[in-house]
């Protein structure tokens, strides 16, 4: 019926001539001449070239374009074709600023429903909008919509397409339109862009102009709705609390789920989509945010685990032309001496610099490759506190690997690709890649869920519940112009970022604007707790801060933390010997201390007793050897 309606409506010869009516043309040019009602003489073809092509300005050189262009195309395509692409592109409304093209989209506009559902009354009216869909919208002018309907219920009747019997039921319907349009853009606005950006990336060209493609995408619809609800909303009371500066807030957020990268949920603005979708095309500096890639590389090393004792004292680091550059906390001076978990959960800078320092910036920049970054990252030290430009894409691909105990699966919103005959169509090679051992991915979760149990993030361990062992990281930047969090639970994992588009100073930082819009966001959604597996290389043990050395739980200063096997020490603390007992060839020294099982060649080497071992497996110590230890 749409397109019965169509031709006997707009165009009665389409399928007889060949892109130009030359009885159409001549009509329109007398009526117009002579002052009589002005009247477009336009094919089909004629007015899919002026939308897809020309301007309507109504010129003899535009209106001679038009007439040859038409010819090309009739030439090239067959009408059938050329009739699909008028359907689908031709303007029917304005929904603000969005263009409302092709009667699906115009469908759900008007009616609320899909095309193949409309009564022949309605999808006549669609039609009649070619004409003028400011003149004919049915919510300022219902009776001049009707009236036109009509019109082409009667063209239909002329053409044979209704009886009189139809004809006269389809004119007694109303117009039955929404009280108000259902929609302009489509509904999620920023998922579609990042879909449309990957099928161009990851699809060949020739096969994607196939038609009848059918895309299915990772977007969950729920937790999109619920996830841009909750955005907004948070940011909106964000903005309420100081109008003067944040009036303008703007925002993305990203929500994946770690183990196969897929992509549920993607907000890029707290406004209309305007096309520029911050999710992707907003880089910003990341703050903080890399921290924890510094302590991944001193925890690979080796010589580092979450209880070693690191400086936080200022730092002066030379850079080109003689200059030097000196960092500061965000508080000011400097922490003294604390523990690496402790410099990671409350983000000190001075610390991670030195660190950072340590292991060069050609390492911390060969781990961001690794993890998927492909902004430019600059050769100066100051990327170790985070002045690097990235979007949230780029971030959430960083934490993803984190997320994952060490795996890289390509963030993606497409699942698959099927063409009109059923077929798969093939997609370009995603590979899941190893980017941090296991056993260091499983240490670095440690200190990332410090973060939020006594760091910055520790609103949200009590905003949602404990026992899903949150891992996560803020980030703020110079003059607070950005804020940022960072961090997942065991089945999502989610990136939010905070700024002015002008990039002046919000006052927000990582933990008082990212991290509550954060914390709103995830507790829309049903969370698992976090549980990498722990490998076997890995051994948790109670480690004095002070020493380094073993400890125990009742043991002033004693941290239980997870450490690689081949780095726990041979030696305990006063406190923490005597839950060692040490084997009978072994003399010990005055000190009380337990020395490495490495000063001789002997079979010397640390035993509990059986009796002290059911005491200490009751506190979660641990039963150690020389080299081998057991749970």
């Amino acid at each position: 019926p749409l397109i019965e309606a169509l031709i006997s409506t707009e165009d009665r010869n389409f399928y007889h001539h060949h892109g130009v009516s030359i009885r159409g043309t001549a009509r329109a040019l007398v009526s117009n001449i002579t002052g009589g009602k002005r009247q477009g003489g336009s094919t089909l073809t004629q007015q899919l070239v002026k939308n897809f092509y020309l301007t309507p300005e109504r010129t003899l050189k535009r209106k001679v374009n038009e007439a040859l262009m038409a010819l090309l195309i009739e030439l090239h395509y067959s009408k059938d074709e050329i009739l699909e692409a008028y359907l689908n592109e031709v303007n029917l409304g304005q929904n603000g600023s969005y263009s409302i093209n092709g009667y699906g989209l115009a469908s759900q506009f008007y009616f609320g429903l899909p095309l193949r559902e409309l009564s022949v009354a309605q999808q006549a009216y669609l039609v009649g909008l070619v004409q003028g869909p400011s003149l004919y919208n049915p919510w300022k002018n219902p009776e001049g919509a009707k009236k036109r309907r009509d019109t082409v219920l009667n063209n239909m009747r002329v053409m044979g397409y209704l009886t009189q019997a139809e004809y006269e039921d389809e004119i007694a319907r109303p117009l039955n339109v929404l009280s108000k349009p259902s929609l302009g853009p489509a509904k999620f606005p920023d998922f579609l862009d990042i879909v449309r950006r990957q099928l161009r990336t990851e699809y060949q060209e020739s096969d994607l102009t196939n038609q009848g493609l059918r895309i299915f995408t990772t977007l969950d619809p729920i937790t999109q709705t619920q996830v841009q609800n909750a955005f907004k909303a948070s940011v909106d009371r964000l903005a309420n609390s100081n109008p003067a500066r944040l009036k303008n807030l703007q925002g993305a957020v990203l929500i994946a789920h770690p183990e196969n990268g897929e992509l549920v949920a993607a907000v890029g603005s707290t406004q209309d989509f305007t096309g520029f979708n911050r999710a992707v095309d907003a880089k910003r500096q990341v703050g903080s945010l890399l921290k924890p890639v510094i302590y991944l590389s001193a925890i690979e090393s080796g010589r580092y685990n979450w209880a070693t004792q690191i400086e936080d004292a200022p730092i002066s680091v030379p850079v080109d032309g003689g200059k030097s550059w000196t960092p500061k906390n965000y508080s000011g001076g400097g922490h003294g001496v604390v523990s690496l978990s402790e410099a990671l959960a409350n983000s000190y800078n001075l610390s991670a610099v030195r660190l950072g320092q340590e292991f060069g910036l050609s390492t911390f920049t060969n781990n961001l490759r690794k993890f998927g970054v492909e902004s430019t990252i600059p050769a100066y030290p100051s990327i170790f506190l985070g002045a690097v430009n990235m979007s949230p894409m780029e971030v959430l691909g960083i934490y993803e690997n984190f997320a994952t105990g060490g795996f890289k699966y390509p963030t993606r919103a497409i699942r698959s690709v099927v063409d009109a005959n059923g077929r798969l169509l093939d997609r370009y090679g995603l590979n899941v890649q190893q980017t941090i051992d296991p056993s260091v991915g499983y240490i670095m979760n440690y200190g990332l869920q410090q973060v939020m149990s006594s760091g910055t993030g520790r609103a949200a361990y009590n905003s949602l519940s404990p026992a899903l062992k949150l891992a996560g990281k803020s980030g703020t930047t110079n003059d607070t112009r950005d804020s940022w969090f960072a961090g997942y639970s065991g089945n999502h994992v989610a990136v939010v970022w905070l700024g002015l588009d002008d990039n002046k100073v919000t006052g927000l930082t990582g933990s008082s604007g990212a991290l509550p819009v954060w914390i709103n966001v995830m507790k829309q959604l049903r969370q698992t707790p976090v549980n990498l597996r722990q490998p076997d290389t890995v051994q948790w043990q109670w480690i004095d801060r002070a020493t380094g050395d073993l400890s125990a739980q009742a043991c002033d200063g004693a941290m239980y933390i997870p450490m690689l096997t081949h780095t726990v020490p041979h030696r305990a603390t006063p406190c923490g010997a005597p839950y060692y007992q040490v084997d009978p060839t072994y003399t010990p020294q005055s000190d009380n201390t337990i020395p490495d099982s490495q000063d001789d060649n002997t079979d010397s080497y640390i035993r509990e007793s059986e009796n002290q071992m059911e005491q200490d497996l009751s506190n979660n110590s641990r039963v150690i050897s020389s080299g081998s230890y057991n749970n």
